[in-house]
């Protein structure tokens, strides 16, 4: 139904997006273009940083996770 999404050029990610779109308008779906982000190389989604190598967890957010003291006690 569609082309691979991830491209390697301009010219085929303008195309591919081109498909997507049509898809989106044709079944009455709608975006928020303030939410949306195109032609970008990396982005960040829910706490992770997904680019076409693939998602990695942000690193600030588990950052007071591994500087956290460990427990003194046992229950």
């Amino acid at each position: 139904m569609f082309p691979n999404p991830v491209t390697n050029d301009y010219k085929s990610h303008v195309v591919v997006n081109g498909v997507v779109t049509f898809w989106l308008i044709s079944t009455s779906v709608s975006l928020n273009l303030d939410k949306c982000t195109f032609m970008v190389f990396l982005e960040m989604i829910l706490g992770f940083i997904v680019s076409k190598e693939g998602k990695l967890l942000e690193t600030k957010k588990i950052q007071t996770i591994v500087n956290m003291p460990p427990p003194k006690n046992s229950q």
